[in-house]
């Protein structure tokens, strides 16, 4: 359990990549400088099963020249991890706004070589740690990925678009005797999967990387079939709520609640589960969850800043059976702020369940 704690610090880095932006639609009309601006981090980490790893992140943002200043900026991310037993991470995140920000294109780009654990599917709330580590299962997941979205707005911060995805799954090192190696799960064998369907969102934020007033809400379903290159049929439905509240003097309450729900055929790796810091990852996993957790967040004054968060959530085999709060989890991190501008900022936060006390380091916020 504990190499496991130190992979959930590197997956959560590398998903860190929060949802999209829209126009911002308030405020002075203003033109923003057209010179890009890079922002960039170190990685540097050690587990037995990968050894010594170092990487690095960046996030590059830039305005077309004469842009509105209010107008979100156009950006790449991109993370890139390596280790001394030849795993890997790379994601690229681009997102490129059209027409005046009438239009929007995102993507992602993901490739994973990396160890990870199965620890069952469906698993009461009350585990203690010995019985986590008892239905441990460690094995390799080779992954590549490609995801994209194109969104048009369609009144003021309304916008309707698709969504799509494809990936490849390749499961390696299966624990002998194990339930992933007895072949009976969903996906232990891998596979591919790819989903399409249709997406709403409303966004009224100030900013894309660190709102400080408005709401972002997004619902969609993906449809997963054989004619879209699909091993597995099954549908994907999605809701994520998202609100910000400036509270005195440089603080901001962020509130966030979601729910998401899969129905068919699903491989146990495409399986759900709330994204709180502090959960072990890939413990509490089921066909459906739901989650709300809030973070009072005390905004960089110089480059420091710091947060506090909590949150609660669950799982179950469908919607109707989660108990909303039978999982907890809470914490608090400090900021540091790279890129004054965009409001991109590195962050430390210490995460605490049940389970014990978990570090995620990451770029921008949870949400």
């Amino acid at each position: 359990m504990r190499s496991g704690a130190r992979w959930t610090v590197v997956a959560i880095v590398l998903s860190g990549a929060s949802a999209a932006g829209a126009q911002t639609g308030a405020g002075e009309v203003r033109v923003a400088p057209a010179s890009p601006q890079m922002t960039w981090f170190p990685i540097v980490y050690y587990t037995p099963e990968t050894s010594v790893a170092a990487g690095g992140g960046a996030v590059l943002t830039w305005r077309k020249e004469g842009q509105d200043g209010s107008l979100r900026p156009d950006s790449l991310q991109a993370f890139l991890v390596y280790t001394a037993k030849q795993q890997s991470f790379l994601r690229l995140n681009p997102e490129v706004y059209l027409r005046d920000g009438r239009f929007r294109v995102e993507g992602a780009l993901t490739h994973i070589h990396m160890p990870t654990s199965y620890f069952g599917i469906g698993n009461p709330s009350d585990l203690d740690r010995d019985e986590v580590d008892a239905r441990e299962e460690k094995y390799t997941n080779r992954r590549f990925a490609l995801e994209g979205a194109a969104l048009v707005s369609v009144a003021g911060p309304l916008r309707v678009g698709v969504v799509a995805r494809f990936a490849r799954d390749r499961l390696r090192d299966l624990e002998a005797g194990g339930e992933l190696a007895g072949g009976g799960v969903p996906g232990s064998a891998g596979g591919e999967v790819g989903g399409v369907g249709p997406v709403v969102e409303w966004d009224t934020r100030d900013r894309t990387f660190a709102p400080a007033t408005g709401s972002w809400l997004r619902a969609w379903v993906q449809s997963h079939r054989r004619a879209l290159g699909s091993d597995f049929r099954f549908e994907r439905y999605g809701l994520d709520l998202r609100h910000y509240l400036p509270v005195g003097s440089g603080h901001v309450l962020a509130l966030q609640a979601g729910a998401d729900t899969v129905r068919g055929q699903v491989p146990f790796y495409q399986l759900v589960s709330p994204p709180l810091r502090g959960l072990y990852q890939g413990v509490f996993v089921d066909r459906a969850q739901t989650f709300v957790q809030g973070e009072w967040r005390m905004r960089p004054r110089g480059r420091w800043g710091a947060a506090v968060f909590a949150g609660a959530g669950g799982t179950g085999a469908d919607l109707s059976d989660i108990r909303p709060a039978e999982l907890w989890a809470a914490g608090a991190g400090v900021r540091y702020l790279l890129n004054a501008r965009e409001g991109i900022a590195l962050r430390l936060d210490l995460g605490v369940s049940p389970l014990g006390v978990f570090p995620y380091f990451m770029i921008m916020e949870a949400f």
